[in-house]
């Protein structure tokens, strides 16, 4: 839920952005012109954030959703590494978060 909420809050900050910026070029968005392109920068924008977040939630439900000994031990061995990397477990809470930028 709490992803879902993050990308909802980004995909209003862009949407929003993308209308302002077509306003303020002098293409207006009453019209078809600047609406399509303030909606096409708006989806090239977040269509990368938006597939990485679902793909790393489908990662984490297949890997803690297992009951497979070998997997079982490969997630552990990869979440101690993770806790025991500070700037590693800093980069992904604030991707988690919603904090993170490039």
């Amino acid at each position: 839920a709490g992803q879902g909420l993050n990308l909802g809050l980004g995909d209003a900050e862009c949407l929003t952005r993308n209308l302002k910026n077509a306003v303020e070029s002098g293409m207006g968005i009453k019209g078809s012109t600047g609406l399509e392109y303030a909606l096409q920068q708006y989806e090239s924008e977040r269509q990368r954030e938006v597939l990485a977040t679902m793909g790393g939630i489908q990662f984490l439900h297949a890997a803690f959703g297992t009951t497979f000994s070998p997997a079982v031990n490969i997630r552990s061995l990869g979440m101690n590494m993770i806790n025991s990397i500070g700037p590693v477990r800093q980069k992904l809470a604030s991707i988690a978060t919603g904090v993170y930028h490039e």
